[in-house]
């Protein structure tokens, strides 16, 4: 991509993303700095027409990383900026420790994956780590990606129960989820063994994705396209997803086909999902190894944008100098229910007016403003789902409606459990 071609897609994504400014009270000077910043520590691209923020600024730029767990990657930037445009210590200071933070999860995570790999290959199982330091490793500075759990798929229902047996043996209380997979706690750390390294929902797309040897670079770009899609519907989703796409679009460059990928995902019943999710990647992120989809209608685009914005890492929500997050299913609801594209009206309005209490919950569990009570349910959860569920059958197959139906359904299971 030239260099002119490319400030006219950065200032269309600043454009973009500032119309809804991301949230109620989001500054479109507060988010095209962040955008900059996220470009530079990307893809080490310069930072230009640099705009100096104010404290109450910076204090909102930082809440953003951090919502989107992405303080780390974002610190990469902080060299870069303008003379005398630095970060205010009391803005940097906590910033910084949040880095270090960082750093020391993904020295404890290497620990780890590395004692359980010796731990699968002494048992002759074969497991494959699924993003997470796999995903670090394509930065520039794998330290500083925010670590999530740790996902291991293993090759054989036979090596998935091994590998149980022995997280068992060694003290681990194992739990079941939804999705028949299992998870445990290891130093602090979730980690999990799925039976399935994808998350292709319907019968279509399982049958295309399913027969891709999962090592091949098709194959992980795909797994991370699908995930990210999960979440988009289900509710959570943060840039830091987005940027390990992203980043893994470049670091597979040259290693496959794009017109054969991009055929794999047709076939799999998710061209316009993709179509989506690649103007995302080029015209928010910046990605140049992947080509625009012209064709996406710029409100559906504008939904995205605003979605992942507003919903921070799986749910937790961007809040804004301490306040409350500011999505919520009723804005979503109306959205979906404007005509399924996402216009501005009185229904938004409405459901942005109503919608005072936040409804996602990270993985079920609530988020909390102002030190309160979590304010996720069953309804709320139900009604951010199929919001969700009716702006993505545009984008994906119906059949991804019966996932949303098993994980909401799982979350409300849990829910119960925990009261």
């Amino acid at each position: 991509m030239g260099q002119k071609r490319r400030r006219e897609t950065e200032r269309g994504a600043e454009r973009l993303a500032g119309k809804r400014n991301g949230g109620r009270d989001l500054q479109p000077e507060v988010l095209e700095a962040f955008l900059k910043m996220l470009r530079n520590a990307l893809w080490n691209r310069p930072i230009e027409g640099w705009k100096k923020l104010s404290p109450e600024q910076w204090k909102e730029l930082a809440a953003l990383a951090k919502a989107h767990t992405l303080a780390g990657t974002l610190s990469d930037a902080l060299n870069s900026l303008p003379e005398d445009c630095d970060a205010p210590s009391e803005v940097l200071e906590p910033w910084l420790v949040e880095v270090q933070r960082t750093e020391e999860a993904y020295a404890l995570h290497s620990k780890i994956v590395g004692m359980q790999r010796r731990a699968w290959e002494k048992r002759g199982l074969k497991a494959l780590l699924l993003k997470g330091l796999d995903s670090a490793a394509m930065y520039s500075v794998p330290e500083h990606r925010t670590c999530g759990d740790i996902d291991w798929y293993f090759g054989s229902a036979e090596d998935w129960k091994t590998a149980n047996e022995i997280a068992a043996g060694n003290g681990c209380k194992l739990e079941m989820d939804s999705d028949g997979d299992v998870h445990y706690t290891l130093s602090g750390v979730v980690v999990e063994h799925h039976r399935r390294w994808n998350d292709a929902s319907s019968a279509r797309a399982r049958r295309v994705i399913d027969a891709l040897p999962p090592e091949t670079p098709e194959a992980q770009l795909v797994m991370r396209n699908v995930h990210i899609l999960k979440h988009v519907m289900v509710g959570g989703i943060g840039l830091r997803q987005l940027c390990d796409l992203a980043m893994a679009y470049r670091h597979y460059d040259g290693q496959y086909d794009p017109a054969s990928l991009t055929g794999i995902l047709r076939e799999a019943g998710l061209g316009k999902w993709n179509g989506l999710l690649n103007a995302f990647l080029v015209q928010v992120i910046g990605c140049e190894y992947i080509d625009k989809d012209d064709k996406v209608p710029a409100a559906d685009l504008e939904w995205l944008v605003r979605a992942v914005l507003d919903d921070g890492n799986f749910g937790r929500g961007r809040q804004s100098g301490g306040g409350k997050p500011q999505s919520g299913a009723l804005t979503l609801m109306g959205s979906a229910l404007s005509s399924g594209k996402p216009q501005s009206g009185a229904l938004v309005r409405m459901g942005s007016a109503i919608s005072s209490k936040p409804q996602n919950g990270n993985f079920g569990r609530g988020r909390q403003s102002g030190g309160g009570k979590p304010q996720s349910g069953a309804l709320a959860l139900m009604g951010s789902a199929l919001s969700r569920g009716f702006i993505f059958m545009k984008y994906a197959p119906c059949e991804y409606i019966a996932r949303i139906r098993s994980l909401v359904k799982g979350r409300m299971k849990r829910k119960i459990k925990n009261s």
